[in-house]
């Protein structure tokens, strides 16, 4: 019974040949790993498009996916920052059955617990479902005797957010530091006041930060909503929002932003009401 062998030879190229039986071993062959070295760098040639291609491909839905998520122009986010939290809810809605074609409700356009203005003459917002012939706006510091500002107007206003600034009452200022309540009545029976819906809220004026204003000195018309807002700026905010609109009244994102500045903040009917575009 014959014994057989095997007899391993290691080649240059990190392969390993078996011998069987005596069968001598091969001689390597010096061009035998310099071909196998040639091919696989050719076959590594032929397949870097395809291997780049495939990339590419990978990377483009990435990209697109970046692109989509930029926002729009004008399309300024927004998050308003109570600057005192905890303080107690100060703003008030009036509503009013069975006027005109239904329901009137109105609301002032203030945070729930007041909000800060940097402006001795801020502009004051406010929202009415339906169209009011004559509307009256009051400011007043409650320990003051006499109110800063008792004005009425009429045919002036319409359904939807209406705007003043304190500028059209004269030289007068918001005390820095102090504390004013402000009101808008909707006067539908000139003689029994009780039957007039009355909405009303806080502001305060308070000096901004050094930091803040070197922020809002260098800032764009666009960025200045939401850098008011983070600081508790809410007069300011929905004015500086109120400018870009009226710059751009068919940009439909400024409008959404509003939309969620006011439902943050539970104006849900001035909400809605922007939201379609009013």
């Amino acid at each position: 019974m014959s014994t057989e062998t095997n007899f391993f030879e290691t080649r240059p190229d990190g392969w390993s040949e078996a011998l069987v039986s005596g069968r001598q071993p091969r001689a390597p062959s010096a061009g035998r790993p310099l071909r196998l070295s040639l091919a696989a760098v050719a076959l590594g040639l032929l397949m870097l498009p395809v291997l780049a291609g495939g990339a590419l491909a990978e990377d483009k839905p990435a990209a697109a996916h970046v692109a989509a998520a930029e926002p729009k122009p004008g399309a300024t986010q927004v998050d308003y920052r109570p600057p005192e939290r905890g303080a107690p809810e100060s703003r008030v809605a009036g509503s009013t059955r069975g006027f005109g074609a239904g329901d009137l409700h109105l609301a002032v356009l203030a945070p729930l617990a007041g909000g800060w203005t940097s402006k001795a003459q801020p502009t004051l917002f406010w929202f009415m479902s339906q169209r009011v012939e004559t509307v009256e706006i009051v400011v007043a510091d409650e320990d003051a005797i006499d109110p800063l500002v008792d004005r009425s107007f009429s045919g002036r206003f319409k359904a939807g957010i209406n705007q003043v600034a304190l500028g059209e009452f004269g030289p007068i200022e918001l005390k820095p530091g102090i504390e004013y309540k402000w009101s808008v009545i909707a006067v539908i029976d000139g003689e029994e006041q009780s039957r007039n819906p009355v909405a009303s809220g806080t502001l305060r004026r308070v000096a901004m930060a050094p930091s803040l204003s070197a922020s809002i000195a260098g800032a764009s018309p666009e960025q200045l909503p939401a850098l008011y807002a983070a600081d508790g700026y809410w007069y300011d905010s929905i004015e500086a929002l109120a400018q870009l609109m009226a710059k751009r009244p068919d940009d439909p994102s400024l409008h959404r932003v509003r939309d969620a500045m006011l439902r943050g903040e539970g104006l849900t009917d001035a909400a809605a009401f922007d939201s379609h575009g009013g």
